[in-house]
């Protein structure tokens, strides 16, 4: 930012701010004498009464008297010396401007700036990834879709998708709440714990030492979890409720602090992120079937038929989740309403053989753990219609990473805390860098299941990374040069 603005690069947002506020003059009332501050109260309440006949305003929350400036929740206030407009109507417009006294026309105004809590009126970061209003437990006013990854040339697929999973996009119609019916993933993963602490769950990522690596192997997994969550849905004609997706990694455009975005952010870790964080979200919508938002039960518009009409479905031996390592909203059906029986699938079911005991079911939503949907065998031998949706899953559900972490690059911190410069750009303590594609694995789709030849396996494995740094010099950031 800081050189964009030295630059005066006129696509920065920042240099049109700097471009209206240079040349101005300002008055710092928390600074000022009481009596100045005082003084713009009294003037601004009287401001907004004389102009509540015509349009009725709310409450004030203050009186002149009541007022402190010196509140540390009050960030900043500073009001424009000179005034704006105010001109008599009746001088032509070049006049306005160039008769204009100095500080402006005695009519005119003098706008305020300020600045407001960042838990109530929101970034997208602080809202939507460290969801700060719960950790200091305000009740947000509104949010910026900022700090996101998902729009694309033709629509603001990102921003809206992120708008669902918290439940503010009110423009969808009626019916996507009321009609269709539904296969909904839940997550074991993890579980949050409180605002600022979570933890994971499967020992393999518990275990990780690195999160950058944990990262990577957690993407890995919900990635081909969506994949067979896709074409089970696919095959039984549901729409696919997506799971809360968990990260470790938070997204950022420079370099992170052990993964996260700074030292002094207060979030938890491992985090219910956004799709965008994760995923390609037009190219999932270009190329895939409808989905919904993790969230979609939690909607105070879904109708209490479909909510009450839910079934769980077991694989094998699988144990239900325990409620509080969901993390996701189960449809809450009536208190009058009886649960559906669970469906029972055999463990090592191969999706078409899933797919044809399911179409039994009566249920509008089937809920299915993806600790569950892990048991199922990937393989689609015996599904070959669900092999043009299997080729589309490849692309559609893959991504670009990059990553690079203080915790990879200790010279770089040293150099950064000396305060030296060309820290990133070293001949021989090269940052070490995350970067690539992660690329779900296809289901294989002959050979396999019932047509696995003897001695050959009978499902596709999951595939994890088995390495995170794959630019500059591993093991060589250690020492100052």
């Amino acid at each position: 930012m800081s050189e964009a603005i030295r630059q005066r690069n006129p696509n920065h947002d920042q240099f049109w701010l700097n471009e209206v506020l240079k040349p101005r003059t300002f008055l710092d009332l928390k600074a000022a004498p009481a009596g100045v501050r005082r003084s713009w109260v009294a003037e601004a309440l009287a401001a907004r009464r004389n102009g509540s006949a015509t349009r009725p305003l709310p409450p004030l929350p203050v009186e002149s008297a009541s007022f402190d400036a010196s509140a540390p929740r009050l960030r900043a206030v500073y009001r424009f010396e000179r005034r704006f407009g105010g001109a008599p109507v009746e001088l032509p417009e070049a006049q306005k401007w160039s008769e204009r006294p100095k500080g402006g026309w005695a009519g005119g105004v003098r706008p305020v700036l300020g600045t407001f809590p960042i838990a109530r009126v929101s970034n997208g970061h602080t809202f939507f990834i460290q969801k700060l209003h719960d950790i200091v437990g305000v009740h947000p006013v509104c949010v910026h879709t900022t700090y996101q990854y998902g729009d694309g040339d033709k629509y603001a697929y990102g921003k809206r998708e992120r708008l669902r999973d918290a439940g503010l996009w009110l423009v969808d119609p009626a019916s996507r709440y009321t009609s269709g019916s539904y296969l909904q993933l839940t997550s074991s993963l993890a579980r949050q714990l409180s605002p600022t602490k979570a933890e994971l769950l499967l020992p393999a990522l518990r275990d990780e030492v690195h999160c950058v690596m944990a990262h990577l192997k957690l993407n890995a997994l919900q990635r081909q979890w969506l994949q067979v969550g896709f074409l089970l849905a696919h095959a039984l004609g549901r729409t696919l409720v997506l799971p809360p997706l968990w990260c470790v990694v938070d997204r950022f455009w420079t370099i992170l602090d052990h993964c996260l975005i700074g030292s002094k952010v207060e979030m938890s870790r491992p985090f219910v992120c956004p799709l965008d964080h994760s995923f390609d979200v037009p190219a999932m919508t270009a190329q895939l079937p409808e989905w919904r938002e993790h969230t979609f039960f939690a909607s105070q518009r879904i109708a209490p038929q479909l909510a009450a009409s839910t079934a769980p479905v077991r694989v094998g031996a699988a144990v239900a989740p325990d409620a509080a390592s969901s993390a996701v909203p189960a449809p809450a059906a009536s208190a009058s309403a009886a649960a559906l029986p669970a469906v029972t699938l055999p463990e090592g079911a191969t999706v078409g053989e899933a797919a044809r005991l399911l179409r039994g079911s009566d249920a509008r939503v089937l809920r299915l753990d993806v600790s569950d949907l892990a048991r199922l065998c990937r393989c689609l031998a015996d599904a070959p219609e669900l092999q043009p949706l299997n080729r589309k899953l490849q692309g559609a559900l893959s991504q670009p990473y990059h990553y690079c972490d203080t915790t990879d690059n200790p010279y770089f911190v040293a150099c950064k805390a000396e305060r030296r410069s060309g820290c990133r750009k070293h001949p021989v303590h090269l940052m070490n860098v995350s970067r690539g594609v992660q690329r779900p694995p296809m289901l294989p789709h002959e050979a396999c299941g019932d047509a696995a030849a003897a001695g050959q396996p009978r499902c596709g494995a999951v595939e994890l990374p088995t390495n995170y740094i794959n630019e500059g010099v591993t093991g060589r950031t250690s020492g100052p040069q």
